[in-house]
């Protein structure tokens, strides 16, 4: 049986885990994000 510290403990990494997985995102949208409009500019055309 799952004890309330350790259920705490396991939300606790789940959510450390998410925020860096956004934060990643976060960067490789910022890095793509223009040559993607770019390209899709381009394609518009």
């Amino acid at each position: 049986m799952m004890t309330k510290e350790f259920s705490k403990n396991v939300v606790e990494v789940v959510n450390s885990r998410q925020r860096l997985v956004k934060k990643h995102l976060y960067g490789i949208n910022v890095h793509f994000e223009p040559t993607f409009n770019a390209e899709m500019a381009l394609r518009n055309l």
